[in-house]
């Protein structure tokens, strides 16, 4: 578990919602740029793949 700036760590759903705050801007922008159908594959590619496509982006 991670630490806040008082020295109490923070319950992992805390967390989870935070990064999920900071990121959900950006994904949903790239989401409506790429299109749904580029996501899917990009997402799929990945889960399969791992970082073996990287050099792809």
């Amino acid at each position: 578990m991670s630490e806040t700036a008082s020295g109490v760590t923070a319950p992992w759903g805390v967390r989870i919602r935070e990064y999920l705050a900071g990121m959900g801007p950006a994904w949903i922008a790239g989401a409506i740029a790429a299109g749904p159908a580029s996501m899917a594959s990009l997402i799929t590619a990945g889960a399969r793949f791992d970082y073996a496509l990287l050099w792809v982006v």
